[in-house]
């Protein structure tokens, strides 16, 4: 569980940072050529078979998100991340 607790908020602020690109095209980060990005981006897509609507509304919630980037095997750990927040 500890190292779900270490992954999920790098995993979520990554998602963030995706979501405000798409959000906000006029002000990306500059980051969208790093590794990370690109492979968080396209495994996102071809989880929600790339439909652009389903993909926005997936950046939407990064938790979620993040649950499905790491296997769904980290319930307990985003349960107790979600009460914090």
């Amino acid at each position: 569980m500890l190292n779900a607790i270490l992954s999920i908020p790098v995993v979520v602020e990554a998602i963030g940072i995706i979501c405000n690109d798409e959000n906000n095209p006029e002000e990306k980060s500059g980051l969208e050529g790093k590794s990370w990005y690109k492979t968080i981006a396209a495994n996102l897509k071809r989880f929600v078979e790339n439909d652009d609507n389903k993909y926005k509304k997936l950046l939407g919630k990064p938790f979620t998100a993040a649950e499905i980037l790491l296997g769904n095997n980290y319930a307990s750990a985003l349960s107790y991340l979600n009460e914090l927040d």
